[in-house]
């Protein structure tokens, strides 16, 4: 799922004419679901692609769904689609550029090549005891990064700023600690 844009309509790419076709070689009915505006185009169209275009519910979305694939291979920061596929308990495959920020395991698989991001779909769909253990290890992750961020955002937020031009000393002393300075005097 996601927008119009070079990186995801690149990973659609790769998930269609490299990944899905070794998957479906050894499970022949698996399908890959396109949701939002990247499932809108005709220019998706393939044998095992279902568009699905905006959806209105992601919940419902997440619960017709087994496993979520990002094969992104441009972009930077957090790929919150993955954080959110946790969240909603489903094992993600994406690769090393996918996982940035995050540790592998517990629900989240990292595979570069094509032919190892299809294996490791293939291996999830094929072990429904491992499929399980890595659903739940998905929520369990989502849940506790979800907890370490909801600290740290407490952690400033409960600080009081001491006001120095408009910029509080403290975040300036955080994002600077053992980093060399240049200071401008405001007039």
């Amino acid at each position: 799922m996601g927008s119009v844009c070079k990186s995801n309509t690149d990973a659609v790419a790769v998930l269609r004419e490299l990944v899905l076709p070794r998957v479906r070689a050894e499970i022949a009915d698996a399908e890959l679901i396109l949701a939002g505006p990247i499932g809108e185009g005709d220019d998706q169209r393939a044998d095992g692609v279902i568009n699905l275009g905006r959806v209105e519910s992601l919940a419902s979305l997440y619960a017709t769904i087994d496993i979520v694939v990002n094969p992104v291979r441009a972009g930077t920061g957090l790929k919150i689609k993955n954080i959110e596929a946790l969240a909603y308990g489903k094992p993600v495959v994406t690769t090393t550029l996918g996982a940035a920020g995050l540790q592998p395991g517990a629900g989240l698989v990292v595979a570069d090549d094509p032919t190892e991001f299809a294996s490791a779909v293939v291996a999830i769909l094929r072990d429904p005891s491992g499929y399980a253990a890595l659903a739940d290890g998905a929520h369990r992750f989502a849940l506790e990064w979800s907890r370490k961020q909801r600290a740290a955002l407490r952690c400033v937020l409960d600080r009081e700023p001491v006001e120095n031009g408009g910029k509080s000393d403290w975040l300036l002393e955080t994002a600077f600690r053992g980093r060399p300075r240049i200071r401008r005097r405001m007039p």
